[in-house]
């Protein structure tokens, strides 16, 4: 009897301890099932923040990418504006330079035209040369002309002076019988149509040369 307690306290025990040691192994468990918890969060924060550093590396590339080339674009619009500066420089000092020694050959430049041009402002050197030649003659033609006209002034004051001393009579001269007045007019029409003609012509002269 007393055996059979002793062994049924021991069983007791035994039972006791195995539930403890139960019931510990369930809070480590626990305990254990909310470290890996813990630990899984702290992993998935973890990946999270290495992704986004990873992005934040990527923006980081493309930003030095883009400030390089933003760079390289700037060095190049920064020679653009240096080369241009120094090109209106020059261009002033050789301004300077010309407008100081009058230099013939930038004037030239400056006044080169092309022969259209020439030709549109002097003329057509055919018709100017034509045009001369054609006042020349009515020149000539005048001077002869005047000089007829003076021939025939004296012949006519000779007539008159016969006329009066008797020696020839006005009807010997035929014109001057019909219309004492032909002679007269015959040399105011050829002077007035010599006249018209010298001046038309060498209005046109005029006008092409102030035209220029």
């Amino acid at each position: 009897m007393e055996l059979h307690t002793g062994e049924e306290l021991e069983k007791d025990r035994t039972l006791a301890q195995a539930v403890q040691s139960l019931s510990d192994a369930k809070l480590e468990s626990r305990r254990k099932d909310q470290s890996l918890r813990s630990l899984g969060k702290q992993l998935s924060q973890s990946q999270q923040e290495n992704k986004q550093l990873q992005h934040d590396i990527a923006s980081a590339e493309n930003a030095l990418t883009t400030a390089e080339m933003n760079k390289e674009s700037l060095v190049s619009y920064m020679k653009s504006v240096e080369e241009h500066l120094q090109e209106m420089k020059d261009h002033v000092i050789l301004s300077r330079r010309a407008s100081s020694r009058n230099d013939f050959t930038l004037q030239l430049s400056r006044l080169s035209l092309i022969p259209s041009d020439l030709q549109r402002i002097m003329g057509n050197p055919e018709t100017e040369a034509c045009q001369v030649q054609t006042l020349t003659n009515h020149i000539l033609q005048l001077s002869m002309q005047s000089s007829h006209i003076t021939a025939l002034k004296s012949e006519l004051q000779d007539a008159c002076l016969q006329e009066r001393s008797g020696c020839i009579p006005v009807r010997a001269i035929p014109c001057l019988a019909l219309n004492p007045n032909w002679l007269s007019v015959e040399l105011m029409s050829t002077f007035i149509l010599s006249s018209k003609i010298f001046s038309h012509t060498l209005d046109k002269i005029l006008a092409k040369a102030i035209g220029l």
